[in-house]
């Protein structure tokens, strides 16, 4: 059992090529993953961008069983209404998570704005899923907001509450990895580390990859608090599948890392 945690659809492809929920089953036939999330990504980043609302993406869905959603809240609009229209794909399971892009949008993830959301999220018991790491290029974000120091303030006053580092940090890992090591309810995916629509994942890049998970291991112990995730279409699922199935793991943590960890935190049916 494989699950990617952390896909998109849209705008997204190469050369902002519009890519469907066909798009992305194809893709994971083609590498042998069994279910996928799609993170929803309707904020406010730019005038001329529009992302993909949890509602989009479930009317291409059509009840597919492979299929979860991630929605989103964006600080920009009025959060207790966007939670209001997510709470009925909550309470019907086929909105698992919610996204939050700090770095993107102009706040820090212990933002009192964003109190209800995560109120919300432990109320019904889906977790937060936090942008963390480089913003994509000519982004007029803020790097300080997606640095994973920023999630320590409040992943205390929600202990209960799981958090996962999108991206895990990258290219703060190390960092990161000691925030995860320090939190019981914070987890990290291992999506989107390199170089976005390239035709291939260079021999360097996963030279660089490895080196900087073998530092990440060192602080954590393992990769038991880690999701499989690629951040498809700004890569191949079935390369960057390749390329992380190259870590050293355990058979415990295998299970765990490509698909427990993401059944149980999204109370998926895998």
């Amino acid at each position: 059992m494989i699950i990617d945690a952390h896909t998109h659809i849209g705008a997204m492809g190469k050369d902002d090529r519009n890519v469907t929920v066909a798009d992305l089953l194809q893709s994971m036939d083609e590498a042998g993953i069994d279910m996928s999330l799609i993170l929803a990504n309707d904020i406010a980043v730019s005038d001329d961008w529009r992302g993909m609302s949890a509602d989009d993406i479930l009317t291409q869905c059509a009840g597919n069983d492979r299929i979860k959603v991630i929605g989103n809240i964006t600080i920009s609009r009025d959060i207790n209404d966007q939670l209001l229209r997510l709470r009925e794909h909550v309470e019907a399971g086929v909105v698992v998570g919610i996204k939050l892009y700090p770095g993107y949008e102009n706040f820090y993830p212990s933002d009192e704005r964003l109190k209800p959301v995560y109120e919300f999220c432990q109320k019904f018991n889906i977790p937060v899923v936090l942008h963390t790491g480089f913003l994509l290029q000519g982004s007029p974000g803020i790097q300080e907001q997606a640095h994973p120091n920023s999630i320590d303030k409040i992943v205390n006053l929600f202990p209960e509450l799981i958090f996962i580092m999108a991206h895990f940090g990258n290219p703060w890992t190390a960092e990161a990895a000691r925030v995860i090591a320090q939190h019981q309810n914070i987890y990290a995916d291992l999506s989107g580390f390199f170089t976005e629509y390239d035709e291939h994942i260079s021999l360097e890049e996963k030279a660089d990859f490895y080196q900087k998970m073998k530092e990440f291991i060192s602080i954590t112990g393992n990769l038991k608090k880690c999701l499989f995730g690629t951040d498809w279409p700004l890569y191949s699922q079935k390369e960057y599948l390749a390329a992380v199935q190259e870590l050293p793991m355990k058979d415990e943590e295998r299970d765990l890392f490509f698909w427990k960890n993401s059944s149980r935190i999204f109370g998926l049916a895998a």
